[in-house]
């Protein structure tokens, strides 16, 4: 992640203004380092690494509420 994209996700990890996190990310070695760091952390909401953009649009999806 850059410098500006951290600061953007810490400014931002706000649960009355994000339902979910999808972090996108280029390599399974990044994805499992990433989890890990997420399990010792426990964030307020549902974050999750993916290394497809098509997959965690869905996932994202899946917590629009329905109307």
């Amino acid at each position: 992640m850059t410098k500006k994209a951290k600061l953007f996700a810490l400014k931002e990890d706000v649960p009355e203004k994000t339902i979910a996190k999808a972090i996108l990310v280029n390599s399974i070695l990044r994805k499992i380092i990433g989890s890990f760091f997420l399990k010792r952390n426990e964030p307020k909401i549902p974050v999750r690494f993916f290394l497809s953009e098509r997959k965690a649009l869905n996932w994202l999806n899946s917590f629009k509420e329905i109307k």
